[in-house]
């Protein structure tokens, strides 16, 4: 199981289930299910588990036929039947013949109770350019779908000509919504307006936040800023809640308190405003419910 893995490789387990009722479904070493015959895990990472005791991860590889482009890809699964999601250099979903996979995850992997699935590719080949190279997937049991690719039009109510960029990071629920962020480019699009939140059902979320909006429970003029660093933050519970972390800018609005975290039951409401940036250690005492708007 390990004739290509030297003596000094770091292992790594995984087990899942109840403390007393603990369940091996990953070990470095293991063969990687949909894959040729001795290609093993070398290791898994931006491990996820879900409510049904299934887990999904980031996986690579190593043995025959196995390169620098195509050694990792993401599995998911019970103990003893993980499945192959995707995996770079393979057929990317749902775009046309001779487009690959060049980086799939291109970041962590998102899963609910019923399997369902969310993640961002890199693709490559016939017709992908730098310009549209970006896809957010969601899927399911039977597959990926593409639900936001690079270059695509932006919502009419956000302006004529304008295109998006899907975030890094996606999240799931097990209520079937998806929480991610995108980037728009175009006419009328600035440092401070171009990054939005969207949120919703799974393949048909809508803006609920975006850079330049009024910042609730704050004064006049005080404005979100950094919206689309949110879902990589955030929390996304199964009934709907949204808890994260965005920066604001106005009058009185320093380094030292323009951090601000936010719970969104069903509007976006301020839950505590830090008295320090993101990248400070005074930070985490901060980070109690003290104000509700």
């Amino acid at each position: 199981m390990n004739d290509y893995l030297g003596p000094d490789h770091q292992w790594r387990v995984v087990w899942i289930g109840p403390p007393d009722e603990l369940e091996l479904v990953f070990i470095t070493g293991m063969q990687a299910p949909g894959c040729a015959p001795g290609v093993v895990f070398t290791n898994a990472t931006f491990i996820v588990h879900n409510d049904a005791g299934e887990i999904g991860f980031k996986g690579t590889l190593l043995g025959p036929g196995v390169t620098s482009a195509n050694y990792y890809g993401h599995w998911q699964g019970p103990p003893g039947a993980l499945r192959k999601v995707a995996c770079s250099s393979e057929p990317a979903a749902d775009m046309p013949a001779g487009v690959t996979y060049k980086q799939v995850p291109a970041g962590g992997v998102a899963f609910n109770a019923a399997g369902q699935t969310g993640e961002i590719a890199y693709i490559q080949g016939s017709g992908v350019a730098p310009s549209n190279d970006v896809v957010r997937y969601v899927g399911n049991s039977d597959g990926l779908y593409a639900v936001l690719r690079e270059g695509q039009p932006a919502p009419l109510e956000v302006g004529p000509d304008v295109t998006v960029l899907p975030g890094s990071s996606v999240l799931i629920n097990d209520r079937g919504e998806e929480l991610g962020s995108v980037q728009y480019a175009g006419p009328g699009i600035t440092d401070a307006n171009k990054w939005a939140v969207y949120f919703g059902p799974i393949g048909a979320p809508r803006q609920v936040m975006r850079d330049g909006d009024p910042a609730p429970g704050f004064p006049d003029g005080t404005t979100l800023v950094l919206a689309g660093a949110l879902p990589a933050l955030a929390a996304l519970n199964r009934v709907g809640d949204i808890v994260g972390i965005t920066e604001i800018a106005g009058p009185g609005v320093t380094d030292e308190d323009k951090l601000v975290l936010w719970m969104r039951p069903h509007a976006l409401r301020r839950w505590n405003r830090c008295c320090a940036p993101a990248t400070s250690s005074a930070v985490a005492p901060c980070m109690r419910p003290t104000v509700w708007n």
